[in-house]
């Protein structure tokens, strides 16, 4: 189980969403993609909390 450290700035976490919003685009691999899109949903998350 992978743990995700989430920033406490928002900005900061914005830009990771932006990241990984481009990043799951282009994945090859299927386990990356899961990861990308697993973190994407905690940090979305974590910035509406």
């Amino acid at each position: 189980m992978i743990e995700i450290q989430i920033p406490k700035d928002k900005s900061e976490i914005k830009r990771q969403i932006e990241a990984l919003e481009w990043q799951i685009n282009y994945d090859k691999s299927e386990k990356d993609r899961e990861i990308h899109v697993r973190t994407l949903e905690c940090l979305k998350k974590a910035l509406n909390d």
